[in-house]
């Protein structure tokens, strides 16, 4: 596993859910629409169910996110009284969740 720090931590590999998931009890997953409908995003969502987390999957990420978008995880965010946000996917996905924690 890698991790790359500049103010949030970012775990990058094969093994870098696990570390994340730890204390986890309400989980936003932030991804894209080709991540949750492919089934990848299944590669968090079954860690998350292994450890009982609960879980909610905000998927309306799109190249170049904009400030609806960020709200909309916002939302999505407090209905699901997120504890833990995990961004799954390439960088418009990151950025999406990075925005979410932050605002």
């Amino acid at each position: 596993m890698q991790t790359f720090t500049l103010g949030a931590k970012i775990f990058m590999g094969e093994c870098s859910v696990a570390p994340v998931l730890t204390g986890c009890k309400n989980v936003l997953v932030v991804t894209d629409k080709f991540m949750d409908e492919s089934g990848k995003v299944k590669y968090v969502t079954e860690r998350l169910d292994q450890i009982g987390a609960k879980y909610r999957v905000f998927s309306d990420v799109h190249p170049d996110p904009d400030t609806e978008t960020v709200a909309s995880g916002m939302s999505v965010m407090e209905e699901a009284n997120a504890d833990c946000i995990i961004g799954f996917g390439g960088g418009s996905a990151i950025d999406t969740a990075k925005a979410v924690r932050f605002f």
